[in-house]
């Protein structure tokens, strides 16, 4: 199975979930208009990878299953992996003007990337790194 569309994206949207807003009921969630609003922009990314220049950075191949996945998706498992997930923030961010619909994983990266010694001995302080109960104080 490929990677989804935006049309794909949206219409899995439309499975009965129940949503309320303002204490009703939410019978499609892609037809009302404060939501749809959020969809539309989650649904951007569904379509940026069909772009030759950005599918490297947008897509990645899993080791696990060797399907392509989407790169927010990747758990970073070396300090090349936070660089690359950080440019795709940045584009993402150039393309929209702001605004981030995957800013919960940003935070969880760095910790997730930096709970196992992914850095050869001495790195850690060459990149600014201090783990194992010590202040992470940044990155190169």
């Amino acid at each position: 199975m490929g990677l989804r569309n935006a049309e794909q994206y949206i219409n899995s949207l439309v499975d009965g979930r129940e949503v309320y807003i303002h204490g009703e009921r939410v019978p499609d969630v892609t037809k009302h208009p404060s939501l749809r609003k959020a969809i539309d922009h989650g649904a951007l990314d569904y379509e940026l990878d069909k772009k030759p220049e950005l599918r490297d950075l947008l897509v990645f191949r899993s080791e696990t299953t060797g399907n392509e996945i989407r790169r927010y998706f990747q758990l970073p498992r070396s300090p090349q992996d936070l660089l690359t997930k950080q440019r795709l923030i940045g584009r993402h961010h150039r393309g929209r003007r702001g605004g981030d619909t995957f800013m919960k994983e940003v935070g969880a990266d760095l910790l997730n990337a930096f709970s196992h010694d992914h850095l050869p001995d001495g790195q850690e302080e060459r990149h600014g790194l201090f783990t194992e109960g010590r202040r992470i104080q940044g990155i190169c």
